[in-house]
């Protein structure tokens, strides 16, 4: 090996560091040295792996990221013991996430030699600066903590990047990158935001949550998985994992002391990915932006963070309404975080403390959902020292999904009292009339046996019976350790709808707008006001009964008001007389029944469907005032008589010779008059 004095040498190879006792081999041939003995007797530095280096072949990641940080850092402005310290420092303030390979990559870099030499004629040691640029902290309301509001614009990913394995996203500018984590997928994140306090009267970085941001979604994404390779990719089948889902989280926060002394950072993900099934790679890749986080600063030397214990969200028509419990009791806020449905945009609502009892808090909070619901959401705190924590996403009121099964695949279904398979509209309700309903859970192995407790009542083997009116949980436990729960929520009654006076109306006259008020049965899914439409205008175009107004429930039952249209009936004429005046008649002769219809301005109806039918029903006393009726048709028929004049010949059967009958005249504007009433005349038959 030829080298000369004051050579610097490093490298990402396997055990390239890896120091070999003199005890095992020994003697004067060179090859006897290890590499740091070697460069050492020629006046050099050495630094090096002591195991294996690892790279990815896609990405810049692991060995090949710290050497890469090595190199940047060799430029003469820090001592080379401090090139390798600071390599180590950045390689773990840009990740947002830390694993096991991360940790092996740093921990078997080692420097051999004089630490302090530097690099040039002018050359220099690094040594405790004041942070550039310090962000100015506000105090947050919300926790009276200091905080600086950081806002991300613009797409927090950056360009697509297709290789033969699967796709990832490069970051959203060359200042950022990735995070590759082993058999994970490859996801973007920011550069890390130096917010590094100058007065330390403020404290340090302990935490930040992300308030704000849109999210976009790429379906059937197969993702590149960041593999820790030995060597080319070639020689390395991609692995098969199990979950692939990747992070957990939106935001990474760090407080370390460096060779420029205590750095506080912030790095935030620019995407996500969510597997479609377990033991399934391709999913769904969540892409951010336009995103607001909140760093949280306190002198406390508390890094506890707060556990999320459950959190649950219920539909409850105009609202959702969350709860979240944890068992810290040092909470200073807590939020939840959600899309409203057919929106890419989340935002945030504070929570406020409702109790705490059993050393369990709960939080509370809701949402107005009179317009649109919520489609996702999440929960998030902050403790009073400034340490934060998030949860996982949460599905869709209307197709709620149970908790991860362990260790198989669980379904759950739902059938009615005919044996038919049903499922929830998009909020999350049934309206099924065929009652009771039969909740089951089956293994996709069809090994494993399940018990079922409804509304936390006694387990009964699948599938169990639920019933009545407003929400139900469904809790199950397995054989083989599956858990979990689902909603089946009943709703089979329609609002009420309390209907303004309308009418009669008749055709072609005024109309108008009338308004009706509805409310839902409790314990129902609750009135949908968007739905609803509790103003209407009545239409005399033409007659008939007509529907007005529509309340809708949540559930998808509804209600409506009605009006009529009528004609404006004149009649009956001679020979017929109208009540109370009863008609002497011989049964089997033909009688003339004449009457005029018009529209409201007086207009003669001219149409023949508007008459439907002469019907007769018997009356119980021939008694009052009579008048024979001295003359018959000749022919039976409709006949129209000009300006809105009709004449029906109507037959009646000999059979009605000794009774006493009430005639109806039925148009086709559907009025149904009481006897007595106009379009009614009374009969006696001889």
């Amino acid at each position: 090996m030829r080298t000369s004095t004051g050579t610097l040498a490093f490298s990402m190879g396997c055990h390239a560091g890896l120091s070999l006792s003199d005890v095992w081999i020994t003697g004067s041939d060179p090859r006897s040295q290890d590499w740091a003995q070697a460069f050492a007797q020629k006046n050099g530095l050495f630094a090096g792996n002591t195991g294996f280096g690892y790279g990815d072949t896609n990405v810049t990641a692991y060995s090949e990221k710290l050497t890469l940080l090595m190199t940047q850092g060799v430029n003469g402005t820090m001592s080379v013991g401090q090139a390798v310290a600071n390599a180590k420092q950045q390689y773990y303030a840009t990740l947002g996430a830390w694993g096991v390979f991360d940790a092996k990559s740093v921990e078997e870099y080692s420097m051999y030699g004089l630490p302090m030499y530097v690099i040039g004629a002018t050359g220099t040691v690094a040594r405790t600066t004041t942070p550039p640029n310090p962000p100015t902290l506000t105090t947050d309301a919300d926790t009276n903590l200091k905080v600086d509001n950081i806002a991300y614009s613009g797409n927090l990913y950056g360009d697509r990047v297709d290789t033969a394995n699967g796709s990832y996203y490069k970051g959203p500018n060359p200042s950022a990158g990735v995070v590759a984590e082993q058999f994970r997928p490859i996801q973007p994140v920011t550069a890390p935001v130096d917010v590094t306090q100058a007065d330390q009267s403020n404290g340090r970085l302990h935490g930040a949550l992300i308030l704000s941001f849109t999210r976009s979604s790429v379906l059937s994404f197969n993702p590149l998985l960041s593999v820790p390779a030995l060597a080319p990719g070639s020689f390395q089948p991609e692995p098969r994992v199990i979950d692939s889902t990747f992070p957990s989280g939106f935001v990474s926060t760090l407080h370390q002391d460096t060779i420029n002394g205590s750095r506080d950072t912030v790095v935030a993900f620019g995407g996500k990915f969510v597997s479609d099934q377990s033991g399934q790679t391709p999913g769904t890749q969540l892409l951010f932006s336009n995103a607001t986080v909140r760093a949280y600063f306190s002198t406390s030397s508390d890094d506890t963070i707060a556990v999320i214990s459950t959190l649950s969200g219920q539909d409850l028509g105009a609202t959702a309404s969350f709860a979240l419990t944890t068992r810290a009791q040092d909470v200073a806020a807590a939020y939840i975080t959600y899309r409203l449905t057919g929106s890419d945009s989340f935002q945030s609502t504070l929570m406020t403390l409702s109790r705490c009892d059993g050393g369990t808090c709960t939080w509370v909070a809701s949402v107005n959902t009179s317009t649109v619901k919520v489609a996702e959401y999440f929960g998030q705190l902050v403790t009073n020292a400034g340490n934060t924590s998030v949860s996982t996403f949460k599905a869709e009121f209307g197709t709620p999904l149970p908790p991860p099964p362990v260790p198989g695949t669980v379904t759950t279904s739902v059938k009615d009292n005919l044996n038919n398979l049903i499922t929830p509209n998009g909020f999350g309700w049934y309206n099924d009339p065929d009652q009771p309903l039969k909740a089951y859970v089956s293994s996709n192995g069809g090994t494993e046996t399940f018990k079922l407790s409804v509304d936390g009542g006694a387990q009964v083997d699948s599938p169990a019976t639920v019933s009545g009116e407003g929400p139900h949980t469904v809790a199950y436990t397995g054989t083989a350790g599956s858990a979990g729960h689902f909603d089946v929520n009943i709703d089979t009654k329609a609002p009420v709808i309390t209907c303004p006076a309308m009418g009669p109306f008749f055709l072609n006259g005024a109309g108008g707008t009338f308004t009706a008020t509805a409310s839902d049965p409790t314990p129902g899914s609750g009135l949908n006001t968007a739905a609803s439409v509790l103003t209407g205008t009545v239409d005399t175009s033409s007659v008939g009964t007509k529907s007005i107004f529509n309340a809708v429930d949540f559930a998808g039952n509804s209600s409506h008001c009605t009006y009529s249209v009528q004609y404006v009936f004149s009649g009956f004429f001679a020979p017929v007389d109208n009540p109370p005046i009863v008609n002497l008649s011989k049964a089997g002769q033909t009688v003339g029944v004449k009457y005029r219809l018009t529209d409201a301005n007086g207009v003669g109806i001219s149409d023949t469907s508007s008459f439907v039918s002469i019907t007769s029903s018997p009356r119980g006393t021939c008694s009052g005032q009579s008048d024979v009726i001295e003359t018959y048709s000749g022919a039976s028929g409709l006949q129209y008589l000009g300006s809105g004049n009709w004449q029906f010949n109507w037959s009646t059967p000999k059979s009605y010779a000794g009774t006493c009958k009430t005639m109806t005249l039925n148009l086709k504007d559907a009025v149904v008059p009481t006897p007595g009433a106009p379009r009614t005349a009374y009969f006696q038959f001889k």
